[in-house]
């Protein structure tokens, strides 16, 4: 964070949430799982889970709700999301959002930020793309995000 940036609030549900994407983009990367995995629309919903067993990134809102601590929360968890994504714009990062979807649909739901003009379906695979084929910087874990400072900015 430059000295010019304010601190980004994080709700409990935020950080947890946060925390837990962290340490699945790591898990993601370890494992060498692109934008491909994610974008297919072949997976079943049931392989949505937290576990790196399948080879796509995405998690259901409900299983995502369960990691961080905070189940059956899955309804409301669009703006814990969004302030994960304003977390990572703020420190230079792909927004980790993106990995989190409807466990039914396996899509965003319809609050998931668009640019103006921008269709999600669009601006969900472009997020995916940054995140997980085009990102090369440095990404703080699910245990130092609380002190990491970017160096990407």
């Amino acid at each position: 964070m430059t000295d010019t940036q304010k601190p980004v609030h994080l709700s409990i549900e935020a950080q947890g949430m946060l925390s837990f994407l962290l340490d699945r983009y790591h898990e993601i990367k370890r494992l060498g799982i692109d934008s491909t995995n994610a974008l297919a629309f072949g997976i079943k919903p049931d392989q949505l889970s937290p576990l790196m067993g399948t080879s796509n990134p995405c998690i259901a809102y409900k299983l995502l709700c369960n990691e961080a601590g905070f189940p059956g929360q899955e309804e409301s968890c669009g703006n814990d999301l969004d302030e994960v994504r304003n977390w990572c714009e703020t420190n230079g990062l792909p927004g980790l959002h993106c990995l989190a979807v409807n466990g039914a649909t396996r899509f965003p739901g319809s609050s998931y930020p668009t640019r103006p003009g921008m269709l999600l379906s669009i601006q969900w695979r472009d997020d995916i793309v940054a995140l997980l084929d085009t990102f090369s910087g440095e990404m703080p874990t699910g245990e130092n995000w609380r002190s990491w400072r970017s160096k990407n900015n």
